[in-house]
């Protein structure tokens, strides 16, 4: 609340959030907190020069730092960093959240804020408005039941609220008496709550697997909502008949986790890469507690290098979080139990060793070697004939074996911001089971291979590089690919006739949200003959919310931008740059959900708004206007 609150927010230039938890690590607190302000990736590994960084990002600027969760007790440690938080503008402000007094005496200098139980007056508030939801009216006999459940919370907000949404599917007496007259509230754990494992222990078992996965990831981690669901995808826990509405039953499965209290702090950010924006979610301390403890014998953390030789032969899921040098992991070699390797850390060392000892895990559902050093994948993918979920983003990888395209049952590939790749190998088309294909950020990409219409179950795929060549990169290709999501179109000077870009139909798409079309940068062809042509019959679904056009070689926009924004009123977002024959700009006035418009490289524009003028209702609700014309 205070963090959030407006007056906070216009008082400080920067706020700052960041998860201390257990693992109390100055170097790795401070780079937290260069990512957190610069919002990119700290890769300095030095404690002086993150010192001299945190300086230059913070010394004229007003902070507010939120060090939520810290658990360490060891002063030496804590005036180590309360040395290096001396930088900011006057009025700066440290805010430390902990569970335990003494830490407070060691950090204060002010006197630290005390949180008491929440009353159970207000406790029992908060928990019928969540319990009754569904009654016009409060069932005597099930009130004073609910009063003696909401006893037994001991006033903590998060138990009332988890209790309250169980009991709201209850409409019985005898279910409340159950609840209330439970065993699990004699049980005498000092971490886990009664309540919360009373919450988890009613779960249907499809959800209850499916958070259960949850505990690979560490404490106060950020998940990914689309990751986290191609994961339950890959580890077959979304029990469904019907393969194609895997993910859409993967969503409910998540909006019901997060409807129960599982899962919080739910929000939407922009990806730092493009336009699109990701969904994440976060667990509450004591859910993860909670998870942990269930998960203890079938998911492990690696959170240091002391660790890794503790890993049991029956683990299942492992992820590991620190700087690691993945020779380490011998102790994982013909290991036949495990399902999952993550690397959260984003920053592992990868040997040919390394490799060597992975491909003998050959029951990997998946595998992540993102962020990695790894340039060329030496992996024998014959040993992985299982895998589901390949991650290998952010690399050096130039080229992928084509013996990747044996994996016949993989269904996510990430190969986000591979600069350096060059093509996908040709079999691709064989990789029938293929969902999702991320290929954003691959800016030295040459073009398309061949069949790729013939992977019917895709549906993400992020960009897709033309060629006019016979069958290689055709937009032909598109025409049977039911695409969901993102999807940018590189290269459209290729397209050999307009009648090739009407049989896309891509306005058929519905389930596209973020569309961007970019007709490249080669400058040889004065003019594309059928570019205005090109670009009409690309019109895009009315659920349309994010549009890019690059590049583009016509002198006019299309009817479905120009005569008939309506076609597109869900739109949040335009983004037109280098469209530099264009003289008229579409009329933006007419979208009433409009927040972002950017204009740049526009040379030729003498009209803004040819048809109609922006609204006063569009411009007090649009929030970036940023513009770059001649």
């Amino acid at each position: 609340m205070v963090y959030g609150d407006m007056t906070i927010v216009q008082h400080f230039d920067e706020r700052i959030w960041v998860c201390v938890l257990d693992d109390f690590k100055a170097l790795k607190i401070v780079k937290a907190i260069i990512e957190a302000v610069t919002r990119r990736k700290c890769e300095v590994s030095d404690m002086d020069p993150l010192k001299e960084k945190l300086r230059k990002i913070l010394s004229s600027k007003r902070f507010l730092l939120v060090l939520d969760d810290a658990w360490n007790e060891n002063e030496e440690k804590w005036y180590g960093l309360k040395d290096v938080l001396t930088v900011g503008a006057e009025g700066s402000s440290v805010i430390v959240t902990a569970r335990n007094m003494k830490i407070s005496l060691i950090v204060d200098t002010v006197q630290a804020y005390q949180l008491g139980p929440l009353p159970e007056h207000d406790c029992w508030i908060l928990f019928k408005k969540l319990a009754f939801r569904r009654s016009t009216e409060e069932p005597r006999n099930l009130v004073t039941i609910g009063q003696e459940i909401v006893k037994k919370c001991g006033g903590l907000p998060l138990a009332a609220k988890m209790l309250g949404t169980l009991m709201s599917l209850k409409s019985k007496e005898k279910e409340w008496m159950s609840v209330m007259q439970s065993d699990i509230w004699e049980l005498r754990d000092n971490q886990i709550l009664p309540s919360l494992r009373l919450s988890y222990d009613h779960l249907a078992s499809d959800l209850k697997q499916c958070f259960s996965y949850c505990a690979i990831f560490p404490k106060g981690y950020e998940i990914d909502k689309d990751m986290l669901i191609q994961l339950w995808m890959a580890n077959g826990l979304i029990p469904t008949k019907n393969e194609k509405k895997l993910k859409e039953e993967g969503h409910e499965i998540f909006t019901e986790l997060s409807w129960r209290c599982f899962f919080q702090d739910i929000k939407e950010n922009k990806r730092l890469s493009d336009s699109d924006t990701k969904t994440t979610c976060k667990m509450h301390d004591l859910i993860h507690e909670l998870v942990q403890s269930n998960m203890k014998d079938e998911c492990y953390i690696f959170d240091n290098p002391g660790s890794i030789s503790n890993i049991s032969r029956k683990i299942h899921h492992l992820s590991i979080n620190y700087s690691a040098d993945l020779s380490d992991i011998d102790t994982l070699r013909s290991s036949k139990a495990l399902r999952t390797l993550l690397l959260l850390s984003h920053s592992a060392f990868v040997y040919p060793r390394s490799l060597a000892t992975l491909s003998k895990n050959t029951y990997l559902r998946v595998l992540d070697l993102g962020y990695t050093s790894i340039s060329h994948c030496h992996l024998s993918m014959e040993c992985f004939k299982l895998l589901r979920y390949l991650d290998i983003s952010y690399s050096d990888i130039e080229t992928l074996p084509e013996n990747i395209c044996s994996l016949v049952y993989l269904q996510t590939l990430k190969l986000i911001h591979c600069e350096s790749l060059l093509k996908l190998p040709k079999g691709i088309r064989n990789m029938t089971h293929l969902r999702h294909l991320h290929l954003d950020g691959c800016y030295s990409f040459g073009y398309m291979p061949k069949g790729m219409g013939q992977l019917k179950h895709l549906r993400t795929l992020t960009r897709y590089v033309l060629d006019n060549k016979s069958g290689s990169g055709s937009i032909a290709e598109m025409n049977n690919l039911d695409l969901h999501e993102m999807l940018e179109l590189c290269n459209l000077d290729k397209v050999n006739s307009i009648a090739d870009a009407k049989d896309v139909n891509l306005g058929s798409k519905e389930h596209l949200r973020v569309l961007r079309l970019d007709w490249g940068m080669s400058t040889d062809q004065p003019m594309e003959r059928d570019a205005e042509g090109v670009l009409e019959a690309l019109q895009p679904p009315h659920g349309l919310e994010k549009f890019t056009l690059q590049n583009y070689r016509g002198t006019k926009f299309p009817a479905w931008l120009m005569r008939d924004p309506m076609l597109l009123n869900n739109l949040v977002e335009i983004i037109l740059t280098g469209c530099c024959r264009c003289e008229h700009l579409p009329p933006p006035g007419q979208l009433p959900f409009l927040e972002i418009l950017e204009i740049e490289s526009m040379d030729s524009v003498w009209s803004l708004w040819a048809t109609t003028p922006v609204s006063m209702a569009t411009q007090a609700q649009t929030k970036t206007v940023r513009h770059s014309l001649h």
